[in-house]
């Protein structure tokens, strides 16, 4: 039987203290099942993680057991924690529900195997500390050596799990200290028609009260039939549109947000394929977190007609002066299509004179013909001075003979409130034509415990096959698809990583047939 790793969590040193949580299912519960959802509480009770993954049904058993692998932060085997999972059908309604709250045993490691039963469906509300045996709701305590409590430790039910959760668990608890951890959710394919529907299963909860969040998220977009544009995919915020673009020829796809403090928000990513086609959205990747320090940004969602007599038309601009010298991180992206598609529409950061991605020579154009309305990322980290304004802003240029962009957003952010970070790039302009991936960017983390957001991306430019690897430990997109004319597109990458002992990041290129131009490779990694 094959094991498939849900999720990894590593919340402290490189020590044996660990526990794995199995998730196991009755026959019937399996053959039903679409999907798996896992949320991890810490011992203050915060969410450190939140997975949503697809279960393959291509052969029996194919999928189940999966497992989630757990850390204590610090190395503290007296933390504790509370995993929860829950059990869905093909239209995302549960069919059971399991949870455990347990501890650590220091300088060693055990096994805690949850199985869904027919008894615990739907219909079956145990929430926070129970959970359901022989379709009963019980304790969900485990002792240190992963037996069944007799008494719950440290005061029974409210030992750090999830309080007056509810039965779908579907907000952390309130109480405990502030946690700067990400929340990350991850699905390996989703597949929709017409009409715009979740890719994530339902939307993601960010609680927000404390401060502002920054949303990234990416994929790999496609449909089922060639020609014209066939498949979009769009971030959402309390069901308010935020990005959109889409593709016909398998190309990638990204969205950011900005989440302003106060409450809970609902974030989403939506597909839908277009005239007939069903759109697929793979390797999808949501990661959201807490931003520490100062923020800029500026916006500009509606749908905007430029022509090419116009020549470079700005978007959105940031201007704001540090308090304190430093790095800042400033994103840009864009959705742009050429109309009619003949040829492509530049885009460009004019960040004070200088033009990103290129000081000189030719800016990235996004497709044009073969693969219509695209979206653009780009990251880079500047070191400004204190006092002295700076400036960003996103432009387009049109291709022939009118072009539309929209979804404009452009984000600055202090990286000296980050706990650390680390970056590398390869910016100049370079040529692969090897089917080897080739390394442009990479950077090791420090060695320190901590929460890690890995953001990394390139540019490339060819016709026929090319792909791009972008790796954060044991994370990994890899993009492949053939195109039939000239396009440059962005390939992004966003992750989260908990990591005890420093892990690697990294930014390849690769091409079959014929030489991919390549430029802007970055990858950056931002302590929280």
């Amino acid at each position: 039987m094959r094991r498939a790793l849900l999720g990894l969590l590593i919340l402290g040193c490189a020590d044996p203290t660990r526990v794995d949580v199995l998730f196991t299912a009755d026959p019937a519960l399996e053959a039903a099942a679409a999907r798996i959802e896992v949320r991890v509480f810490s011992t203050e009770g915060d969410t450190v993680l939140e997975v949503d993954t697809v279960l393959e049904v291509d052969e029996p058993l194919s999928s189940l057991p999966v497992a989630v692998r757990l850390r204590p932060r610090a190395g503290d085997a007296a933390r504790r924690f509370t995993v929860i999972g829950r059990l869905l059908d093909a239209d995302g309604a549960p069919l059971a529900r399991v949870a455990v709250n347990g501890g650590y045993v220091a300088g060693a490691a055990f096994q805690i195997v949850l199985r869904f039963t027919e008894g615990c469906d739907a219909g079956l509300a145990c929430t926070g500390a129970t959970t359901c045996r022989g379709g009963v709701c019980a304790d969900a305590c485990i002792t240190s050596t992963g037996d069944r409590c007799v008494d719950a430790p440290d005061g029974g039910a409210d030992d750090g799990g999830p309080r007056d959760a509810g039965p779908d668990d579907a907000d952390p608890p309130d109480g405990g200290a502030a946690s700067p951890a990400f929340v990350q959710r991850h699905v390996p394919t989703a597949s929709q028609g017409g009409g715009f529907a979740s890719a994530l299963g339902g939307a993601l909860s960010i609680d927000a009260r404390d401060g502002a969040w920054l949303v990234l998220a990416s994929g790999a977009l496609s449909a089922d039939v060639a020609g014209a544009q066939r498949a979009e995919a769009r971030l959402t915020v309390d069901g308010a549109e935020v990005t959109r673009s889409g593709s016909s020829g398998g190309g990638p796809w990204s969205a950011i947000a900005f989440l302003d403090a106060g409450g809970a928000r609902q974030v989403d990513v939506e597909l839908q394929g277009l005239s007939g086609a069903t759109a697929t959205l793979r390797d999808l990747r949501l990661v959201a977190f807490p931003i520490p320090g100062a923020a800029y940004r500026d916006a500009a969602l509606e749908n905007r007609f430029f022509t090419q007599a116009e020549g470079w038309v700005g978007l959105a601009e940031l201007r704001f002066t540090p308090s304190s010298a430093g790095r800042h991180l400033v994103l840009a992206h864009v959705s742009a299509t050429t109309m009619p598609a003949t040829d492509a529409v530049g885009v460009r950061v004019d960040a004070g004179g200088e033009s990103w991605p290129m000081a000189s020579g030719t800016p990235p154009n996004l497709a044009g013909a073969s693969l219509d309305r695209q979206s653009f990322f780009l990251a880079r980290a500047p070191s400004l001075a204190a006092g002295a304004e700076a400036r960003f802003a996103l432009e387009v240029r049109a291709g022939a003979p009118s072009s539309n962009a929209s979804h404009a957003q452009l984000i600055a952010l202090d990286l000296g409130a980050f706990g650390a970070t680390v970056h590398d790039d390869a910016l100049e302009v370079g040529s692969t034509s090897a089917a080897t991936p080739e390394t442009l960017a990479s950077v090791r983390s420090p060695a320190a415990p901590r929460d890690w957001i890995a953001i990394g991306s390139v540019a490339l430019l060819a016709r026929g096959t090319r792909g791009a690897v972008l790796r954060a430990d044991a994370l990994e997109r890899r993009f492949t698809h053939a195109l039939d004319a000239d396009a440059r597109l962005s390939y992004p990458f966003f992750a989260g990583v908990s990591a005890a002992a420093p892990f690697d990041a990294s930014v390849a290129v690769f091409a079959s047939g014929a030489a991919v131009e390549r430029r802007e490779a970055t990858v950056h990694l931002l302590g929280l």
